[in-house]
């Protein structure tokens, strides 16, 4: 199928900007972990869950703080992507998988619980990502429990759900991941209850449509928003709405940047300026467009 892409002049340095920007969030996490060493500041949240004499009371933290340094780091893809102008699918694929890791790295810190609260959905999470890793595996080596890689996967898993058990009251029912509770929490499912709950805490961001909107760039679409037909030919043809890529590129920065702003200053307390400064220079992206052009 036809495809071609024409990028205005005013639009080159913009792609190039945009994509320095996107770069950002990756190297200041490693900053901000220089600058402070994870020691939360006095008073902060972080510093009265680390007091308490819990197990794993580390983990809510530890989650947060890997899922945004994964979100970060498609972060950079879709600017390697934005330089190379790789423009027509994969930039929505990444920025959707941005955000999903944005709303676990909200979600594990919800100030709105307890400590104890957030330690049991941390705990969770490491169940039902060690089940689905020891699931891959078994599918990879065919069902063959006897190989060393299934071992390992099915000997995490097990580790971690003891861990689990140790510290709270835990149900495993069957091979139901969704419907195992820790502590009487329930795994969220990121489709429409994480989103939904992310949007309670972030009011402010109109989380449900802007991640229908990505969803799409993840599944097979016969018919996409891209695809068009020539007025001359008639024949179907592809084309890139580079509003709308930069729209979505900039939207899950700035979820990105919310996110960090939950772990380092409403979790931490630390001040980290330099989230208000990258927030505010996505914002004037993307760029009117050139009358010329």
């Amino acid at each position: 199928m036809p495809y071609s892409l024409t990028v205005p002049p005013s639009w080159k340095p913009a792609l190039e900007e945009m994509a320095e920007l996107l770069g950002q969030p990756r190297r200041l996490l490693g900053e901000v972990e220089d600058r402070f060493r994870w020691i939360p500041a006095e008073g902060s949240l972080a510093e009265s869950d680390l007091g308490t004499t819990m197990e794993l009371r580390g983990r809510p933290r530890e989650n947060a703080s890997m899922y945004l340094r994964v979100g970060s780091d498609h972060l950079a893809g879709v600017a390697a992507l934005f330089r190379a102008t790789e423009l027509l699918f994969s930039p929505a694929a990444l920025c959707r998988v941005t955000f999903e890791h944005v709303v676990r790295a909200v979600l594990a810190l919800d100030p709105g619980v307890t400590a104890e609260e957030r330690i049991a959905r941390a705990v969770l999470d490491d169940v039902v990502s060690a089940y689905f890793s020891r699931l891959a595996v078994k599918e990879l080596v065919e069902g063959d429990k006897q190989t060393a890689a299934f071992r390992q996967a099915d000997s995490r898993w097990r580790a971690i759900k003891k861990a689990a058990e140790a510290s709270f009251a835990a149900s495993w029912a069957g091979n139901a991941p969704y419907d195992w509770e820790v502590g009487g929490h329930r795994y969220l499912r990121i489709d429409d209850p994480a989103v939904e709950e992310w949007r309670r805490l972030r009011a402010a961001v109109p989380a449900v449509g802007f991640y229908a909107a990505l969803s799409l760039y993840t599944h097979p679409q016969s018919l996409p928003e891209e695809l068009h037909t020539d007025e001359g030919t008639k024949a179907p043809v592809l084309t890139t709405d580079l509003d709308f890529v930069a729209t979505c590129a900039m939207n899950a920065l700035v979820c990105w940047i919310d996110g960090a702003r939950v772990l380092c200053c409403e979790y931490h307390g630390w001040e980290v300026p330099e989230l208000d400064e990258i927030a505010a220079a996505a914002r004037l992206y993307p760029p009117p467009k050139a009358r010329d052009d």
